[in-house]
């Protein structure tokens, strides 16, 4: 034991979770399938700066009058939204425009249809059709289709009920439920067989893949990763230099300087630095599957609770 700050927190945790494991060994295994045939990936992400931001630390002589005065709070902010390659950004890939201010998380500024329009608009046209597209789990990212998105528990027992008759649900017995029988039962119960026979998971992501390579002639992936990964996704590192150059310069507070600082940084960040941030990223995802492969080689021979460990530098999480 150790009497510091430096303790396991929730991402971490989440991080070695069984069903993320079992996430990023999926994740890790088309990534490799992927590499080995050639295709182009392509890291996509979203991310954020606000107006006000600066570094955390400066020089200064202990009196106010050697620090710049900051304006309070973190002011009005500006979403960011772009994806590249080791040969550096998509062309005509990344965007950014204000954000609502009465919102605090930046999440909030993106929705299923604003990324749909992203990614047919301006992701899609510009990538080779032999690509892999990477995202992470973001809520809009994977969007259910229609016909899997299953029941919710706080639905009124009628639309339960409706619900088990619109899908053809069967009991134990294989017998169709009737509304006779359902209308019996209280409403936890109906909630249980709805729980129990919901649909299997189908994302637009994938539908919009296989729509835009029929009518396109091309061969998109998509491949997902785990949960609190942001070592395995390259934009991520180019998200973070972007923020530390903006906020070393950010002098006036304004939003057309945030503006100018961040595309005159995006225009710098060439191929040279996508490459770096690839070649980073792919050493954690190999260190990551090596130790993935000793963690279950003692599990199996001796059942062992060995933790995973994890190489390489974390980089900032949007």
């Amino acid at each position: 034991f150790k009497y510091n700050t430096k303790r396991q927190n929730y991402y971490d945790r989440l991080r070695e979770d069984e069903k993320n494991i079992a996430l990023r060994i999926k994740y890790l295994a088309n990534y490799i399938e992927y590499e080995l045939a050639g295709r182009p990936m392509v890291f996509m992400d979203e991310s954020w700066i606000n107006k006000n931001c600066r570094p955390s630390k400066c020089w200064h002589d202990g009196t106010g009058d050697t620090v710049e005065k900051v304006p309070p709070g973190k002011g009005p902010r500006w979403i960011l939204i772009g994806a590249g390659t080791k040969d550096g950004w998509v062309p005509n890939s990344f965007r950014m425009w204000k954000g609502n201010v009465a919102s605090e998380d930046y999440h909030s500024e993106m929705n299923s249809s604003v990324f749909y329009d992203w990614v047919h608009n301006y992701l899609l046209p510009n990538v080779a059709p032999n690509s892999v597209i990477v995202i992470d789990r973001a809520t809009y990212h994977l969007a259910l289709t229609e016909d899997s998105v299953g029941a919710a528990q706080t639905w009124k027992k009628q639309k339960l009920l409706d619900w088990i008759l619109e899908n053809g649900i069967v009991n134990a017995d294989g017998i169709l439920y009737t509304q006779e029988a359902l209308e019996r039962l209280k409403k936890p119960d109906l909630w249980v067989i709805c729980h129990d026979n919901k649909p299997v998971k189908k994302y637009k992501i994938h539908e919009w893949m296989k729509t835009w390579n029929g009518n396109h002639g091309t061969d998109i992936k998509v491949n997902i990763l785990p949960i609190a990964h942001p070592q395995l996704n390259p934009i991520e590192m180019l998200w973070g230099w972007i923020k530390r150059d903006v906020a070393a310069n950010n002098h006036d507070f304004s939003m057309v300087t945030i503006e100018r600082l961040t595309r005159a940084k995006v225009a710098a960040l060439d191929g040279a630095w996508w490459a770096k941030a690839c070649a980073k990223s792919d050493r954690f995802a190999v260190n990551s599957i090596e130790a993935d492969d000793v963690q279950f080689e003692g599990e199996e021979e001796a059942g062992s609770d060995d933790e995973l460990v994890e190489n390489g530098e974390n980089s900032e999480e949007d």
